[in-house]
């Protein structure tokens, strides 16, 4: 393959978020708008260690066709890596920008069999393309690069949604009881309530409800309520949760990530897990405490 250009895109719906371009050791940086609020960013990482990776033997990677061309996607950091070699600097552009418009939002009627989704899901809004130079021949007087420590590898979307969840609450997401409601209170700002619902039938796992209330002619309206379902941390493993559905009163929205046991609509898992990451963040910042009773 060619290798004038070796490059991973990195589609990463929290990115959505960020205030302005990168520029990493002196790296260029170059913003591009990608459905009005998307960026695409240009920074440096080492090449090697992507160098010596092999895709094909990951079990976490699947194939997806961009561009008349297969590429493999690694679910990693918070979201999904496209390996990327081009022969020439247009090609690499071509590619990224191949990319950028393959990921359009799936129509609603669209559902995904979670039983064939690794070879068909498309996956995530919104891009940071990372281009990787090859290393500059240098001098054999020079010294040998320090040797670098291992890298952790950093949580997923769902896993850092349960540490702001856990962080929130003040205890794991799964230890809530059934049959209360947690009131979450902040100067200036709506109650949050937390109720434990009964676990999902599907997986038996713990399903919450996160909801801020109003009230509207004497009924109390959602404004809004996500549901989520919570993987418990084990065998070393950080715990996790994942969106199911999203409701607001006023105008009336009801969405729900799996209408049918084991088929999803692949637009609303990544929306609804971006926007409950976005959510959670904001209850942080908002200053928001556990208030008793509830």
């Amino acid at each position: 393959m060619a290798n004038h250009h070796t490059g991973i895109a990195t589609i990463d719906a929290l990115l959505a978020d960020a205030p302005e371009t990168v520029n990493t050791c002196g790296n260029r940086s170059r913003q591009v708008f990608y459905r009005a609020d998307r960026y695409m960013f240009d920074v440096g990482l080492d090449c090697e260690r992507w160098t010596a990776f092999d895709s094909a033997l990951d079990d976490r990677c699947h194939g997806v066709w961009v561009n008349k061309v297969e590429r493999r996607v690694l679910h990693y950091f918070e979201g999904d890596l496209y390996l990327i070699e081009a022969d020439s600097a247009e090609t690499y552009d071509t590619e990224i920008e191949a990319l950028c418009n393959f990921y359009e939002p799936a129509p609603a009627a669209i559902l995904i069999d979670e039983t064939t989704a690794t070879s068909s899901t498309k996956t995530a809004p919104s891009c940071s393309s990372i281009r990787l130079e090859p290393p500059s021949a240098s001098p054999s007087s020079n010294p040998p690069p320090p040797e670098r420590k291992p890298e952790m590898p950093r949580r997923n979307v769902y896993e850092m949604n349960y540490a702001r969840l856990e962080k929130l609450l003040g205890e794991p997401p799964q230890n809530l009881q059934p049959d209360r409601a947690y009131r979450f209170r902040a100067s200036g700002f709506m109650d949050l309530v937390v109720e434990r619902l009964p676990d999902c039938e599907e997986t038996g796992r713990p399903v919450l409800s996160l909801c801020h209330y109003f009230t509207l002619n004497g009924d109390l309206c959602q404004d809004p309520e996500m549901t989520v379902r919570v993987s418990v941390p084990r065998d070393g493993r950080h715990g996790m949760i994942e969106a199911l559905s999203f409701q607001q009163a006023v105008p009336p929205v009801y969405q729900v990530v799996y209408p049918q046991p084991g088929r999803f609509y692949p637009h609303l898992k990544r929306e609804l897990n971006a926007f409950l990451g976005y959510w959670l963040r904001n209850l942080e910042q908002q200053g928001h405490r556990r208030s008793e009773p509830a």
